[in-house]
């Protein structure tokens, strides 16, 4: 079993609760392949991902950020990103911060691992976005048959990102693969080749329309929690071949006051379509109460190459596709 750092931020809603991300060059080893919670803040795997590891005598850090969330099963947007962010190797990208107990994580398919937390331990919360303190251009490119601008965006604090602009699910790049350019102002030109691979867009196939009753559905903790999905697009292609993408299913019970996780469920799907969790996994979670309410999340991780930066970082991308919905957790007979 593998442990995820939980970084809470402060949210009434379930899709500020992610996994994924790009946050520098993330390392290609299994330890570190969920080193963001699937269910909390950041995560060097969440959407948010850094994409390697800073080689010494590094002279730049950089930090993405590629994400489409979706709540309500996934009917409702709630968070759409593409963001970059560079900085001095002594400095951070201002994401995570935060600090706290982990979700854990199973590493064989089919199989989930269980986590209670201390409801009154202490978190600290973290940031969402990359912010940068170094300016490398007007704007940076995300390359393929066609371009994605990333125009700069400067913000009160002194910081900038290069961030797309109107991110909608219509404008968001799925199934695409990237290469990234820079124009060369403050830093050499520069292009990162198939640095970055987006995920196809994922639909929902299970529960049904019609299980869904006021934004929620009812699931019974003595009977196996079925769910499923489709990639609505081909995966992305890199020089390698097809991108495989890495999920985790997460059902979170969470304090409706506080929005305070505490208890979690992660499964490793054991089918690219859905997850079967049995009752005895789903068991081992509490009923949830008028205090409190639990949702489930599939999060898919798709990784561009990994690239070797002419500032000296290791720079692999990784992008994050997620949906989740609320679920009435109940004792029995669903």
């Amino acid at each position: 079993m593998r442990l995820l750092p939980l970084l809470l931020v402060a949210a009434c809603v379930d899709y500020n609760f992610y996994a994924m991300a790009q946050h520098q060059a993330i390392p290609d080893s299994p330890e570190s392949e969920w080193a963001l919670d699937t269910a909390a803040s950041q995560s060097a795997g969440s959407g948010e991902d850094s994409g390697g590891g800073t080689i010494a005598g590094a002279t730049i850090d950089a930090s993405f950020n590629v994400v489409i969330q979706y709540a309500s099963f996934g009917d409702t947007l709630g968070r759409c990103q593409i963001e970059v962010a560079f900085y001095e190797p002594d400095e951070d990208d201002g994401t995570g911060g935060g600090a706290g107990e982990v979700i854990a994580t199973p590493t064989t398919a089919g199989t989930c691992a269980y986590t209670a937390f201390d409801p009154d331990a202490e978190e600290i919360a973290g940031s969402m976005n990359v912010r940068g303190t170094l300016d490398v251009g007007s704007a940076l490119a995300l390359k393929d048959e066609a371009s994605v601008s990333l125009p700069a965006q400067d913000h009160d604090d002194g910081t900038v990102t290069y961030a797309l602009r109107a991110c909608s699910r219509e404008t968001f790049p799925f199934a695409r693969t990237f290469d990234v350019e820079g124009e060369g102002v403050g830093i050499p030109a520069f292009t990162l080749s198939e640095a970055v691979a987006v995920g196809p867009d994922l639909g929902r196939t299970l529960p049904l329309d019609e299980a869904i009753v006021l934004g929620k559905v009812t699931q019974s903790l003595t009977e196996p929690l079925v769910w499923g999905w489709e990639r609505l697009h081909d995966a992305p292609q890199t020089s390698e071949g097809p991108v495989v993408p890495r999920e985790m299913f997460v059902v979170r019970h969470t304090r409706r006051a506080d929005n305070r996780l505490l208890e979690a469920l992660a499964c490793l799907p054991g089918d690219e379509r859905g997850v079967v969790i049995s009752a005895a996994d789903l068991g081992q979670l509490s009923p949830t109460t008028d205090a409190t309410y639990a949702y489930g999340q599939i999060d898919a991780y798709w990784d561009g190459l990994a690239v070797a930066a002419p500032w000296g970082q290791l720079v692999k991308v990784r992008s994050l596709v997620s949906w989740s919905g609320e679920i009435v957790l109940v004792a029995g007979g669903g």
